[in-house]
């Protein structure tokens, strides 16, 4: 298929709603798995899915010394790191000086371990998760831990961390996060909310006249609710939405359905996006975001076989400076004068002033690694 044109190919995501409803592209670069530029992952997005590991773990053998469970999360951690090609160079140069403690602190795994721990007790009454319990009530809705749940009313299909039945009757779903569940509001995050309220929806598309409830569970937060009438013709009118705006196997073009905004500085494939280049990338629309993106003419480069510093001219006619880019992920074109370079998510330096664009960035912080730009990726325009 031609790579400027997008198709989706697939069951609609649960997890990537939230996505959808920022920008129907940015829903299927992310769920479709195309040969194209991405920016990297972060190193610790793999957290959350060996935090889950280990507490499968933990569920089969039984508690065990904080020590091991930490070696065997470092070792999951590194297993993931050789074996995920969506991580960068910086991540492999990062872990080869640095090891783990170059991606997450000691404390932080300590904590995750913890939250590991606190999982296992969503398993301690084997009753509420027996079929035979839900066969009872002749409710065809599978239970247990990562159960796969589809719907044909609206193509969904996707993995429910836990689904289980309570003593009253009401079936649970409750999706395990690494990170907040709650916003500043204390209110669920709204990509949390609509995941776990996709789950609640096809449930009840088994079940018609089951009571859902809904958990969000994270290592310092938790939310609980109900999949009331208002939330569930919310979700069902997003379903409808994708499945008539993305119909499966028809291609479009990015400016037909990309809807650029804030949220861009949030996608991974924003390198890949003529639309969020034309757009947004010139205007440097994203100054309230931790990432920012530049772009410009490289007036000089100075550095080591090590690290390297950057001059570009902006689009704006301002000059900014780049410091500490290993200098291996620098391009030996992109290292010439006078090229056009296309900078993603770089770090500033230094304290944001209200009101104006930072001019000074950095790709790796020297002093805490943890800090340093993982999703950064280089670009140049190629004559």
């Amino acid at each position: 298929m031609n790579q400027s044109m997008l198709k989706r190919t697939r069951s609609v995501m649960p997890s990537k709603l939230g996505v959808f409803t920022e920008c129907p592209a940015r829903y299927i670069f992310e769920s479709e798995a195309y040969s194209i530029p991405y920016l990297p992952l972060h190193p610790r997005s793999l957290l959350g899915s060996e935090v889950h590991r280990i507490a499968n773990i933990l569920q089969k053998k039984g508690d065990m010394e904080s020590a091991s469970i930490i070696q065997q999360l470092e070792y999951n951690l590194i297993t993931a790191l050789t074996g995920t090609r969506w991580l960068g160079t910086l991540t492999a140069w990062v872990q080869e000086h640095y090891g783990v403690a170059g991606f997450v602190s000691r404390k932080t795994l300590h904590e995750q371990i913890r939250y590991a721990k606190s999982l296992t007790c969503f398993v301690s009454e084997p009753r509420k998760y027996s079929s035979e319990y839900i066969g009872k009530r002749k409710i065809c809705i599978p239970t247990g831990r990562e159960q796969l749940l589809t719907s044909a009313l609206f193509n969904v299909s996707g993995r429910a961390d836990l689904i289980y039945q309570k003593e009253t009757g009401q079936i649970r779903i409750v999706e395990f996060k690494t990170g907040k569940v709650t916003d500043e509001l204390n209110q669920p995050k709204e990509n949390h909310l609509l995941q776990v309220a996709a789950y609640g929806v096809v449930v009840k598309e088994l079940a018609p006249d089951i009571n859902v409830e809904l958990e969000l569970v994270g290592p310092h937060d938790s939310w609980t609710g109900f999949l009331d009438s208002t939330l569930n013709d919310r979700v069902t009118k997003i379903l409808v939405k994708l499945n008539e705006m993305l119909p499966l196997n028809i291609p479009f073009s990015p400016n037909e359905i990309a809807q650029p905004s804030g949220h861009c500085i949030r996608c991974s494939s924003r390198c890949s996006c003529p639309v969020y280049k034309e757009k947004m990338l010139p205007n440097q629309c994203n100054d309230n975001f931790f990432d920012y993106d530049i772009s410009g003419k490289l007036l000089a480069i100075e550095g080591d076989n090590y690290l390297s510093d950057l001059k570009i001219e902006l689009d704006n006619g301002l000059v900014a400076k780049v410091f500490r880019i290993p200098t291996q992920m620098i391009p030996t074109k992109a290292k010439a004068v006078g090229a056009f370079l296309f900078l993603y998510g770089l770090r500033i330096l230094g304290e944001k002033k209200e009101g104006c664009f930072p001019r000074n960035f950095f790709v790796f912080d020297v002093h805490d690694p943890k800090r340093s730009a993982f999703q950064f990726l280089l670009q140049y325009e190629d004559d």
